[in-house]
């Protein structure tokens, strides 16, 4: 088997993982099971892993992989309230377009320092944007972790709630934006510069990011394309 057959297989083994734990819970992934969702032999989980567990420690890993890259293009501007936007649309998306993987890491998380190691990494592109825009004095002075750690919170309910089916992917978004906007004016910013700089982050993003249709019941679309900037 060449390099690039055994690199779809590792794929699909992880995507498969994913959405069986997902949609049918952890009973559902039995070698046997995965194997054959993915059309190949029981072995195979054995030549790409050690087990069922590092398995899952893949799944986790390579969302958040895909959640450095969406986070990766969101660049720095003038407007620091802004690019918290932004940040927040990109891991919004991130999650919406691996909805599985999403789950299992944030929904069911796995206790293993790797792990730990990107979540911390992936948290602190949060601390830092909330951080930049204390520094830059659109908010007062305060713990900037535990600023993140509320938006973060937050965030997390909504897409819960969206990756669920509770709510469509346009409602998750406005939702998601106001009570950000919200949380950002409590922590000090001015409810009208916020509501600009929410708009622009958002502007912004639209523009990298082919969202769903409005009314989308749902985020499992195969559609949801990033597309190059205006």
């Amino acid at each position: 088997m060449s390099r690039t057959a055994d690199a779809g297989v590792r794929l699909a083994l992880i995507e498969t993982a994913a959405r069986l734990v997902a949609q049918e819970g952890p009973d559902a992934l039995t070698t046997r099971r995965l194997a054959s969702e993915v059309g190949t032999s029981t072995m195979a989980l054995y030549t790409h892993f050690e087990g069922m567990d590092d398995l899952l420690r893949a799944v986790r890993l390579e969302w958040f992989n895909r959640l450095s890259n969406h986070l990766a293009e969101v660049p720095q501007t003038a407007d620091p309230v802004a690019d918290l936007a932004a940040v927040g649309w990109a891991y919004f998306f991130s999650a919406v377009e691996n909805e599985h993987m999403f789950r299992i890491t944030v929904v069911e998380p796995l206790p293993d320092p790797g792990v730990a190691t990107h979540a911390t990494e992936a948290f602190g592109v949060l601390v830092n944007s909330v951080q930049r825009c204390t520094d830059e004095g659109r908010l007062r002075p305060g713990d900037a972790t535990a600023r993140a750690l509320q938006i973060w919170m937050m965030g997390n309910g909504v897409l819960v709630a969206c990756t669920a089916g509770f709510i469509t992917v346009d409602d998750a978004i406005d939702h998601f934006y106001e009570m950000a906007r919200s949380l950002l004016t409590t922590f000090g910013d001015d409810p009208e510069s916020a509501k600009k700089s929410f708009a622009r982050g958002r502007r912004r993003m639209e523009r990298q990011t082919k969202s769903p249709p409005p009314g989308t019941p749902s985020p499992r679309l195969g559609h949801i394309v990033a597309t190059p900037p205006a």
